[in-house]
């Protein structure tokens, strides 16, 4: 599904976060968010995903419409299990093994058999290298694992858009790669994606579009070889000599 935001506004206790934020993600793209913190990049997130209300513009995935008024009604968003959202510290259940933590959604929140759900979780699970872990604690992963148990776990509520939260944040460098990887096989699912991130190197690696906001607005977007080959905006120079 592709992603479409257009003229995004939110703002919260008179500070307005993000202005008039557009862009675009094709269908089974992966595209990464630059920005100094502070610069929206997390209630973006929040936004698209439907955890956080917005006062102007229009959310579009796949078609599924989103504007300004129905984001700010109470109740389930209209987006609800089309976007999933991988947090920055995973927030995996430490008391439930790797299987039971990718099954306890669609199982007690939609009512899917056990049986179905866990053979989908197992399928997501061996792609992302963790056939061997389902029965592992959490707290017996490392880092990397335990951030792919989150991906298979996003990914078994059967999303058509991901979104990631500083996904290599908590891992040192020789983690990472497993991250990267993920995010490689997630695209070979055609599944579109959205990774928030400081992380350069993943985004040089493995993203094909960026989109750069400062102090709410998006100041730079394109394709990741444009943008870091000649960088237009004073802020994505910032951002890419820091």
């Amino acid at each position: 599904m592709s992603v479409r935001v257009d003229d995004l506004s939110c703002a919260r206790g008179g500070t307005r976060i993000l202005d008039a934020v557009s862009f675009d993600v094709a269908e089974g793209g992966l595209a990464a968010v630059l920005g100094a913190s502070g610069a929206g990049k997390t209630t973006l997130l929040r936004c698209l995903s439907g955890l956080e209300p917005f006062d102007r513009g229009v959310v579009d995935v796949g078609g599924r419409v989103v504007i300004a008024s129905e984001a700010a009604r109470r109740g389930p968003s209209p987006l609800r299990g089309w976007v999933g959202l991988v947090f920055q510290t995973f927030e995996l259940f430490p008391h439930l093994s790797v299987l039971d933590n990718c099954l306890l959604a669609p199982v007690r929140v939609r009512g899917e058999s056990r049986a179905v759900a866990e053979e989908r979780a197992r399928a997501h699970l061996h792609r992302l290298g963790l056939g061997t872990k389902v029965d592992a604690w959490p707290d017996h992963l490392s880092g990397g694992q335990r951030q792919r148990a989150a991906i298979a776990r996003a990914l078994t509520m059967q999303p058509r858009v991901l979104l990631y939260d500083e996904p290599t944040s908590a891992l040192d460098v020789s983690l990472r790669n497993e991250v990267i990887e993920a995010l490689r096989d997630v695209r070979e699912a055609n599944i579109t994606q959205l990774v928030v991130t400081h992380d350069l190197r993943l985004v040089r690696e493995a993203t094909e579009t960026v989109v750069v906001l400062d102090r709410g607005r998006v100041v730079e977007a394109g394709p990741t070889a444009a943008v870091f080959g000649a960088p237009q905006a004073p802020a994505t120079q910032r951002l890419l000599l820091a």
